[in-house]
């Protein structure tokens, strides 16, 4: 049966197999940024590009790289084939760091609406750019202030100075 081409829908992209490490088939990992790379060593599964839905048989660091072992990938020359492929996780197994907001989600402080999301932008930090009252303001993911639940995106008590 050949792997699927396209991940699940409910799946979300986590960062990009590298270079294979040994000859029992490892592959380095290279994450979309830091919360993929911490992420990572808790799923049981995830869905690769020419392999399709497979199991994390082993993760493991080896310096500042993770390496991945994936279930049914046993030899250097099958881990060849999927350098540079993709890697997904299931949303509902990522933490709700990476559920990110889509472009036209509200945004709202304290309840009420006063913008919306035009876009993320993957980094380092990682930035929601928002419209509020005709002003792009870039907000920070990770930020103690910020939620992102229920297709809103919520602001509570945000740092003074930070919306027009």
């Amino acid at each position: 049966m050949p792997a699927a081409e396209h991940p699940p829908d409910d799946f979300l992209p986590i960062g990009r197999l590298g270079k294979t490490y040994q000859l029992r088939g490892g592959l380095r990992f290279r994450p979309l940024g830091d919360a993929e790379e911490r992420a990572l060593p808790d799923l049981d599964e995830v869905f690769v590009e020419g392999l399709g839905l497979t199991t994390l048989s082993e993760v493991r660091r080896h310096g500042r790289r993770l390496i991945v072992y994936l279930g049914g990938v046993h030899r250097i020359e099958h881990a060849k084939e999927l350098v540079n492929a993709r890697v997904f996780a299931a949303a509902a197994q990522l933490p709700e760091v990476l559920l990110l907001p889509t472009a036209g989600a509200p945004v709202r402080l304290n309840g009420v609406v006063i913008g919306e999301v035009l876009e993320v932008r993957r980094g380092p930090q990682d930035l929601v750019v928002a419209d509020v009252a005709g002003r792009e303001v870039l907000l920070p993911l990770g930020a103690p202030y910020l939620d992102w639940r229920e297709s809103t995106l919520e602001l509570t008590d945000p740092p003074e100075g930070l919306l027009p």
